[in-house]
Parts: structure tokens; sequence; C-alpha cells
């Protein structure tokens, strides 16, 4: 076969083979993109590291803010609560602290509830638990302080107790008792509430107490014995007293036996004047006899001298038809209320004036039962209200009245009787000397709203008004 001739060009034809056929290779236009220098490229990295740095910053610096607020919310929200819980103990008078240790144990963990953070929880419940040993040492320290607190003054009062009645004690009650005292202070010790000393110097207190003890129940009770063996010295029951002492007790122990036997006269006298004022009251009543009396007198009821004053007011006619002076009348009065006579005298003079026919039947009633108020007011120490009362009215008599007996007697009747009858002794001090104006000065009854003006028979000008208010208009001059 003939060869084809070849052409000398970017493509061959070979005759004989395949033909191969090749795209051309178009090449690009290059393009120059400038270069950016290193350095520019650090800066820009550094200046996003930096932001990103300052973000985490600023997250971190939330997170801490966080924290602290929530550690210090939690702090105090503890603080308050062992607080609480410290006040509640401190008035528990069980002295049981373990009840309190587990209300303090849960404080923590309600607290660190409301911390988020576990860091930040975990610094908190270690500075919590500080909190919790200082509170339950204290809690703890504060019981045993009141419990040897209580113990001492348990202590106390049991030696109290022994040294008050050991000397109504027989010897076998002494003994276990005085025991006890020392196994007490013994014990006391051992707790550590005394040391060896205080307990020694307590006991030997005790015992000298004892010994005081002793003699005061011994006076109260039994002053002449006591009385006697104190005088003998140490050589007498109580020894171990100082010189002081024992003089001192010995002045008591005569003081007592003198006022004993002041009181069993007393005893007597009160007892007398006591049936004496009963028969004075049934012959008021008219339920006494002459029998009555002389047999009062002769159980020794009643003195002599009283049954004799009291059988001849009986038997007396004159008390019938008595009436009362006003100068006698106003005499007891005075003798009353300034205690010039013995009362149970006064009581026998009014029954003796009763029977003379000086003094009238009532008012032998009201001034006995007067007399028998001022005397029971002066063994009080104090005096009643109409007491005073009746001194006030004494005085306004004196100065209004020109002393009149008769005006004070009716004065004094008419308080003594608004009494009886129930009124106060203000009151009927008040309404007594304003009806004795207007007995006094009638016209000013009548003298209309203004009332009048008076001049009285010391020459004092007083204005009174239509119910009886009297005041001084002008005092008299001295010359």
């Amino acid at each position: 076969m003939p060869k084809i001739p070849v052409a000398d060009s970017q493509a061959t034809i070979n005759v004989g083979t395949t033909p191969r056929i090749s795209t051309p290779r178009v090449n690009a236009p290059r393009i120059n993109v400038p270069e950016m220098p290193l350095t520019s490229i650090n800066k820009s990295a550094q200046a996003q590291s930096e932001v990103i740095q300052a973000i985490a910053q600023v997250e971190d610096k939330l997170v801490q803010i966080r924290d602290f607020r929530q550690q210090t919310e939690a702090q105090n929200f503890s603080f308050e609560r062992l607080n609480s819980i410290k006040s509640a103990a401190d008035q528990d008078t069980d002295f049981d602290s373990a009840k309190y240790e587990t209300e303090i144990d849960k404080v923590g963990t309600e607290a660190a509830k409301t911390i988020t953070g576990r860091l930040a929880k975990e610094e908190f419940m270690a500075g919590f638990q500080k909190q919790v040993i200082a509170t339950k040492w204290g809690i703890k320290n504060d019981f045993r302080a009141k419990e040897l607190k209580s113990i001492d003054a348990s202590i106390d009062y049991q030696s109290q107790q022994i040294i008050d009645n050991y000397g109504g004690m027989n010897d076998a009650d002494r003994i276990t008792n005085v025991a006890n005292y020392r196994r007490s202070l013994e014990n006391g010790v051992k707790v550590g509430l005394y040391n060896k000393g205080t307990a020694d110097a307590k006991y030997a207190k005790f015992q000298h107490d004892i010994v005081k003890g002793n003699v005061e129940y011994g006076i109260l009770n039994n002053p002449q014995y006591a009385l006697q063996e104190l005088q003998q010295g140490d050589e007498g029951e109580y020894h171990g007293l100082t010189q002081t002492e024992r003089v001192n007790f010995i002045k008591e122990a005569e003081t007592r036996v003198e006022k004993l036997a002041n009181q069993e006269k007393e005893t007597i006298a009160i007892a007398t004047n006591k049936r004496e004022s009963d028969l004075i009251d049934m012959k008021i009543a008219g339920n006494l006899t002459v029998p009555q009396v002389k047999a009062e007198r002769e159980v020794g009821n009643i003195t002599a001298r009283f049954a004799d004053s009291m059988i001849k007011a009986l038997e007396s006619p004159k008390t019938i038809k008595a009436k009362t002076k006003s100068a006698k009348f106003v005499g007891f009065v005075n003798d009353m209320l300034y205690n010039k006579i013995n009362p149970k005298d006064i009581d026998l003079a009014l029954m003796e004036a009763n029977t003379a026919g000086a003094l009238s039947d009532d008012d032998f009633d009201l001034l006995v039962t007067f007399n028998q108020d001022v005397n029971k007011s002066q063994k009080l120490e104090q005096l009643l209200p109409n007491v005073s009362f009746m001194k006030g009215i004494q005085y306004w008599g004196d100065e209004n009245a020109g002393a009149r007996n008769d005006s004070k007697q009716r004065m004094f009747r008419n308080y003594m009787n608004k009494v009886r009858q129930g009124k106060d002794p203000e009151t009927a001090s008040i309404e007594t000397i304003k009806e004795e104006t207007l007995s006094l000065f009638p016209q000013a009854k009548t003298a209309g709203k203004e009332g009048i003006d008076i001049i009285d028979l010391n020459g004092v000008i007083k204005h009174i008004t239509p119910d009886g208010e009297l005041t001084i208009v002008n005092k008299k001059k001295e010359k």
C-alpha cells in the first residue's frame, strides 16, 4: 500500500497506526497578586486572641461575682440559722446538745443549695465546717457552764436546808444529811465544779453554819434552853462560835424569853378584852343579864372591875333615862383620839357614865364601837382614816364654832353615824362639816344662790353658800 506523506505540524498522522488526536494546551495568562507581609498576619491573629481573652476574662469575672454573691447569701443564711439555734439552746433547761447538733448539720446543706458553682460550693462548705465546730462547741460549753451552775445552786440549797432544819433532826438524820452534803462536794470536785481547796472551805463554813442554825432553831423553839446552853460556852451544846457570835445569840435568846413572857400576858389580856367586848355588845342589844356577868367573872373571863361596872350599869335605873352631856361625850372622844387613857379603861369609864345617867344608850353604843376601832388601829401602828378625819372635825369646831362642846358633840355623833351607815370617811367628814355650818348659821339656807357673808365670834368674815360650803373672806388682823 502506498505511503501517505506526513505533514510537519502539531498533529501527526502516522500511516499504518490508529490515529491519535492531541488537544491543544492553552496557557492562561498569569496574574500577579501582591504578597501580604508576615508581620501583618501576626498582628491580626494577636488582636483576635486578645478579644477572645477579654471575653474569657469577663466571663470569669461574672462567674466570680456570681459565686461571691451566692456564697455571701449562703453565709448570711447560715449565720442567721446558727444564731437562731444558739438562741434556742440558750433558753434550754434540758442541756441536751445532740438535738441542736442535728439541726446545725442541716444548715450547711440547705445553704449550699443556692450555690451553683462546684468549687464555690466546696469553698463555702469548708468555711461552714469551721462555723459548725465553733457553734457546737459554744452550745456544749454553755450547757456545761449552766449544768455546773445548776449543780452549785443545788448544793447550796441542800446546805441551807440542812442548816435550817438541823435543830429539829434526830441524830441519825443529822449524820445522814451531813454525809450527803459532803458527798455532793466530792462529786463537785470530780466534775470540775470546785477544786479541792474550795470544797474543803465550803464544808468548813457549812459545819460552822450548822452550829449557828442550831442555835437559831433553839432560840425560836426553846429560848430558855438555848440561853442556858449559850451561857455555858463551849462546854454547852453550841461549840465553835466566836465570842461575838455567842454574845449576840445570848442577847437574842434573852429578848426572846422576855417577849414570850410578855406575849403570854398579852394573850390573856386580849382574851379578857375580847370577852368583855362581847358582853358590851350583848348589853347594847339588851341580851345581857346580871347572872351572866357574875358567871363570866367566876370563871375568870372578865376582870372584877369590869364585872362590877357592868352589874351597876344593868341594875341602875338612870341608864334608862340617861341623857348625854356634851362635855362628857367630847371628853371621851378626845381620850380616844389622843390615846390619853388605856382603851380598856375607856370602856369602863363609858359604862360608868352610862350607869350614872351622863351618857345615853345610843351614845354609849356609838362610843364603845369607835373606841374599839381606835384600839385596833393603834395596835396596827396606824390610825384608821376616820380617826384622822375626826381630828379634822375637832379642829374645824375650834376654828368655826368657838370650841363649843355641843357643836363638837353633834359633829362627832353625826360623823360616826354616817361612817356606820357605810359612807367613806372623807365624804362623811365633808357632809358633817357642811351640816354643822348650816346649823350654826341657818340664815345661809335662804340667802339665795350667792350665799351670804357673816362675821363669826372671832371677827373673821366668812362666806357661806346655801349648801353649807364655808370659805374665809378675810382673817382677823392681829393687834
